[in-house]
């Protein structure tokens, strides 16, 4: 099928197959015979549970680029917070998060010939609730979050903005022994004062994000409780607000969304209940929103090239 040039016809199409993905996902889910639930296996940001209701957890997300490991400019970025939860009932629970980001020298993600020194930030503040106590027919498990972000970081600050709001579902079917399936859906609703700021990095006009959506969907064999190996597909999908007063090139360009495609290993290891870590190799195939240098291919998906490659790790620690 070509790709559709004018933005309605690019946002239908990609609606069309983000509702496909939705619908395959809920249908296998669905189809698949009953068996007992169970814990989601994405789901290992665990709460300790016992008399007391509070307790404490930890959290990082560390990411590695392909292209720059092989340029010898390697660097890593990790995404990390501490938490302190409060336990309202079986599985329920309200959280506190704190959240640092630290970045190490090395190039830059979006230019590989400019080296960026290294840095670490606190975050946007965050505060939500967690439930992962309800069941769907055909035992499937909802794992469910509502999470609300404060603007504290410095690129909230250079925004203007009021905040976010992400709602998080993982869907998850035991299939048959051994064998697991998950849909996972995040969408995250960005309130800004203004369309437009000055990038703090860059020093560049920049579009502030309005909507992000990322879907995937989880395969999984688990053999044991200490691991478990799979696979996932999915996309990534960020739409921009438009600007009335700034013509940027992304404006005049028509590039106010921005879509990926994605697919990957994963690898999940329980060390100990306290304990576990999540790895995953995504090749992020950019299809649709971009310039030229940066716009990939379907026919890229799965072959991992370099620019187009991820190496996550995600640690989660509770006690």
């Amino acid at each position: 099928m070509p790709l559709l040039t004018r933005k309605g016809g690019v946002l239908y199409r990609h609606l069309s197959i983000i509702g496909h993905f939705a619908h395959i996902g809920l249908m296998l889910l669905a189809l698949v015979g009953g068996a007992n639930a169970h814990a989601s296996v994405s789901t290992i940001e665990t709460t300790v549970y016992g008399d007391n209701p509070w307790s404490f957890s930890g959290f990082s997300l560390a990411t590695v680029d392909m292209q720059n490991y092989n340029q010898g400019g390697t660097g890593f970025f990790a995404y990390n917070y501490a938490t302190i939860n409060y336990t309202v009932a079986d599985r329920k629970h309200f959280a506190f998060r704190i959240p640092f980001t630290y970045r190490s020298p090395g190039f830059d993600d979006m230019d590989p010939t400019v080296s960026k020194s290294q840095e670490l930030l606190i975050d946007d503040l965050i505060v939500d609730y967690t439930d992962a106590s309800n069941l769907l027919p055909f035992d499937i498990e909802v794992f469910s979050r509502i999470r609300y972000e404060a603007p504290t970081s410095k690129y909230s600050k250079a925004q203007n903005t009021l905040g976010s709001l992400r709602l998080d579902f993982i869907f998850s079917k035991h299939i048959v022994k051994h064998f697991d399936i998950e849909y996972w859906p995040i969408l995250r609703w960005n309130m800004h004062t203004q369309t437009t700021y000055t990038n703090p990095d860059t020093n560049s006009l920049s579009h502030t994000k309005r909507y992000e959506l990322n879907e995937r969907l989880n395969f999984w064999y688990v053999p044991n409780g200490t691991i478990a190996v799979g696979g996932f597909i999915g996309t990534e999908d960020t739409w921009f607000n438009s600007s009335k007063v700034n013509l940027t090139a992304r404006e005049r360009d028509g590039r106010l969304a921005e879509h990926f495609l994605k697919i990957g290993p994963a690898l999940r290891y329980n060390y100990n209940r306290h304990l576990s870590f999540l790895v995953n190799v995504a090749n992020l195939v950019p299809m649709w929103g971009f310039n030229d240098k940066r716009a990939g291919k379907l026919s890229d998906l799965g072959k991992f090239k370099a620019e187009q490659t991820e190496f996550i790790l995600l640690t989660f620690v509770n006690f």
